[in-house]
């Protein structure tokens, strides 16, 4: 097994009689006003997308339709002469 790249997950607990300060409010506040940055994440093919479905599910059977779809697209834009 290969070691983590990013190190271990810090867990703090707090004591719930401790009043936070106003630094740390401040702080609070300002992480809520922050947008959150998503331009890391990679986009997802409709393959790549996973939906825990229940069984007769109108989403499961429609990302399925998609995915045909989609499949038979992209082998009709590889199979026509360019």
């Amino acid at each position: 097994m290969k070691p983590p790249r990013t190190g271990r997950t810090v867990y703090y607990t707090r004591d719930a009689d401790t009043q936070l300060t106003a630094t740390e409010r401040a702080e609070l506040a300002t992480l809520k006003r922050r947008p959150i940055d998503l331009s890391d994440i990679p986009e997802m093919t409709i393959d790549q997308t996973w939906v825990m479905t229940g069984a007769g599910d109108c989403l499961g059977l429609a990302l399925e339709r998609a995915r045909r779809e989609q499949r038979t697209t992209a082998s009709a834009q590889e199979k026509a002469p360019a």
